[in-house]
């Protein structure tokens, strides 16, 4: 519709250009001619204006009652207005819109249109028009719009980065705080504490099973070795009693050989015959009969005495009477 509109105006002011002659010798005539052009194009409202506002010529073209004559257009908008180029705009207190153009040939004296448009049209026009201008606007702003979106889709970005770097670590550091624990511990054994512990959560699953199979291993572990000390310490005690028999034995024998065998009989030959003596004597007191002095019985370990061995090989031993003890 204003494409339609700038083209009516356009032509009513060549028209009114041309009828230059007949403004100068007849005004009548010529406002007759002025009203059947504003007319014929549909305009209701069409001014002859001069450069400072003034009304200089009118149409006479009656409005409806419930339709007011729109405003005369301000000087600073005629100074705008150039031959050949009508300068077409809304007005704001009225359904019009309107258009303005220098006349050719006449001495600065404008062309004054408006033409009535349905107030729902005028809505919507003036709806595009705003966004026309919210789009130019947003236009001019794009470099800082972009910079800002790209500025916080690059901080939404490392956000979430560092939140999954964080979620990884902590579930990472779950995961093996078991297999810290246990490497640790391994280490203390390592140095002979067996008695260390690793903690067992039910919540690890395997790593727990590991856990506990460590402990029963260090337990174990620990069992064996209280048990080989204590075996240690059985045989150190008995080889200390072993060197102190095997020692008091080669003293004895040293001392023998040094004083002579006939001075000093041996200290164990001595205690055989003291246990022998204690023996015959228990048997007696048992209802048994003592062996007799001198007589050598099989299974008698007794060494031979002193006087034995100064007997003569050929001296017959002396018979004794059988009795119920033999």
């Amino acid at each position: 519709m204003p494409n339609r509109f700038r083209a009516d105006a356009d032509a009513m002011s060549i028209d009114v250009s041309r009828a230059k002659p007949l403004f100068d010798q007849d005004r009548d005539r010529f406002r007759q001619f002025f009203t059947a052009q504003a007319s014929l194009r549909d305009l209701p409202t069409a001014m002859m204006l001069t450069a400072d506002g003034t009304i200089l010529l009118s149409a006479d073209i009656q409005l409806p009652p419930e339709f007011k004559p729109p405003a005369v257009p301000p000087p600073d908008a005629l100074a705008k207005a150039v031959e050949g180029a009508p300068q077409v705009g809304f007005l704001n207190d009225a359904n019009y819109v309107g258009a303005v153009t220098k006349l050719r040939g006449y001495d600065d004296i404008y062309l004054y249109v408006a033409r009535f448009i349905d107030p729902q049209v005028l809505a919507q026009i003036r709806e595009t028009q705003t966004s026309i201008a919210q789009w130019a606007n947003l236009e001019a702003r794009r470099l800082g719009v972009q910079i800002a979106f790209a500025l916080m889709y690059t901080v939404i970005a490392l956000t979430v980065l560092l939140s999954s770097v964080w979620i990884g670590l902590a579930f990472a550091n779950r995961l093996v705080a078991p297999i810290r624990r246990l490497i640790s511990a391994a280490d203390i054994v390592s140095t002979g504490n067996l008695h260390v512990q690793v903690p067992v959560r039910r919540s690890e699953g395997d790593l727990a099973q590991l856990g506990a199979t460590f402990n029963k291993m260090t337990q174990e572990l620990r069992t064996q070795r209280n048990d080989l000390v204590r075996a240690r310490d059985v045989i150190d005690s008995r080889r200390r009693f072993t060197e102190a028999v095997l020692a008091g034995a080669r003293r004895g024998r040293h001392r023998r050989r040094r004083q002579g065998p006939d001075q000093h009989p041996q200290p164990l030959r001595r205690e055989a015959r003291r246990l022998q003596r204690g023996r015959r004597a228990r048997a007696a007191a048992r209802g048994g009969c003592p062996r007799a002095q001198g007589v050598h019985r099989p299974g008698d370990e007794r060494a031979p005495s002193a006087s034995s061995r100064a007997t003569p090989r050929s001296a017959a031993p002396v018979a004794t009477a059988p009795s119920r003890c033999a």
